[in-house]
């Protein structure tokens, strides 16, 4: 039996565009925010062939198009967002990590008042690997690193400002715990 040509633009899926959901309107000012907080406060901690560690952080077009904007863009009169959860699935090297790490800090400055972020993953490692990126960014960051705690014993950040924090958590916690 021959093989289904995968190339071909038929058995290819379609890009899915946003959907128009009765009481939620799109607009371009959140995500812009969000993408010019992250642009602008932001920046790489490790060497790449693109980038040295310091510089600012450039997103990619995939992070505006695919995350930011689906994510930030849509809100009910009352100005809550309609995504609260995403699932994110992309290649390795692909910069999720920074990315995430990103989005945490944007959420615990602008966003959070008293809440409690979660990184989470398969074991506490892999989720280590997002807290890292996200603790090593406030620490190059003078303005960061004066308004957030990074507590690396428990795998915290803490915003005294708004009363939030992001902590790791895994799904083998429970079993270490229990």
């Amino acid at each position: 039996m021959p093989r289904k040509n995968l190339s071909s633009p038929r058995s290819l899926p379609a890009r899915r565009q946003p959907e128009w959901v009765p009481g939620f309107k799109w607009t371009e000012d959140q995500p812009l925010l969000v993408q010019q907080f992250i642009e602008s406060i932001c920046c790489h901690t490790k060497d790449s062939p693109t980038t040295k560690a310091g510089e600012a952080m450039q997103l990619l077009a995939w992070h505006i198009r695919d995350v930011i904007e689906p994510l930030y863009g849509w809100h009910d009169p009352a100005g809550l967002r309609r995504f609260r959860i995403a699932y994110i699935e992309v290649p390795k090297k692909n910069a999720k990590s920074t990315l995430l790490s990103c989005l945490s800090i944007w959420h615990l400055l602008m966003e959070g008042h008293g809440e409690l972020g979660c990184i989470a993953a398969k074991d506490r490692n892999q989720a280590a690997i997002i807290f890292d990126e996200t603790a090593a960014m406030v620490k190059r960051s003078p303005e960061l690193k004066s308004v957030l705690e990074v507590i690396d014993s428990r795998k915290t950040i803490f915003c005294a400002a708004t009363g939030s924090s992001v902590r790791v958590i895994s799904r083998d916690a429970g079993a270490a715990e229990g």
